[in-house]
């Protein structure tokens, strides 16, 4: 019978207690708030699969606190984590705070680890029930793909909050003025094929200067990440206008 052992109190854990009684999928929980290690033993032996949403440096020292527990029903959700013949699948979302529409989680792609050595099984099998997609990496290429996800959802969230923080306390402006901006940011990146827009798509180097110039004024560390950004889109640029000229 399909049954899970969801291990963590933090968010990511809320969020998959969320989605698994949306599915109807039979759960435990166990964290060590409120659990005891007597009764994660107690809990695995009828579990399918223990899936680990803790912090990653906590992960390997828990299974190795359990080595009665066979490796097989370990699937920890690290996307950067790799542990020899222990199975990881990664949620590429993000998990806040608050719970997400429920619609929201079924589109959640999950990327699991290939290594070398262990049995590879489907995603079907790995975490049945589950009706997300799935795609497989190599145990070298996590942390690669791991820092794409931080790269892109971390400073990007960082940087939507510079612009929130910006508009409020230094414009008196409130930031959900922001929000069909960001809403705007989000459909140019799913729907076209040239997203960027602004002085750096048309190039205009006066403006930027500006920019620049203004944030240096008021002594904004950003001036540093904003030059650090104009760079690397010109080299961008540059490489592309490269690679046409190699095939022309």
């Amino acid at each position: 019978m399909l049954n899970y052992l969801i291990v963590g109190n933090g968010r990511l854990a809320r969020h998959l207690h969320f989605y698994f009684s949306s599915l109807g999928i039979k759960y435990q929980t166990w964290d060590r708030r409120t659990n005891t290690s007597d009764e994660l033993g107690v809990f695995a032996q009828s579990a399918t699969r223990i899936l680990l949403a803790i912090s990653d440096k906590a992960i390997e020292a828990f299974i190795l606190s359990y080595p009665h527990i066979p490796q097989n029903k370990w699937v920890h959700l690290s996307g950067a984590l790799s542990i020899r013949g222990i199975y990881s699948a990664h949620p590429l979302g993000s998990f806040g705070e608050k719970l997400n529409p429920i619609e929201t989680y079924g589109e959640i792609f999950f990327i699991i680890e290939k290594q070398i050595g262990h049995t590879p099984i489907g995603f079907s099998e790995l975490l049945p029930g589950l009706p997300n997609g799935s795609a497989e990496i190599s145990s070298l290429d996590k942390p690669y793909y791991h820092s794409l996800c931080v790269l892109s959802n971390n400073f990007s969230t960082i940087l939507f909050q510079k612009l929130f923080s910006g508009l409020e306390q230094e414009l008196n402006i409130p930031k959900a003025a922001a929000y069909p901006y960001l809403k705007q940011t989000v459909f140019n990146l799913e729907n076209t094929q040239n997203p960027l827009t602004g002085p750096l798509a048309r190039q205009d180097w006066e403006t930027i200067e500006k920019n620049i110039h203004a944030l240096q004024e008021r002594q904004d560390k950003f001036a540093h990440i904003y030059q650090a950004f104009v760079d690397l889109t010109q080299n961008i640029h540059l490489n592309k206008i490269g690679k046409i000229h190699e095939h022309s």
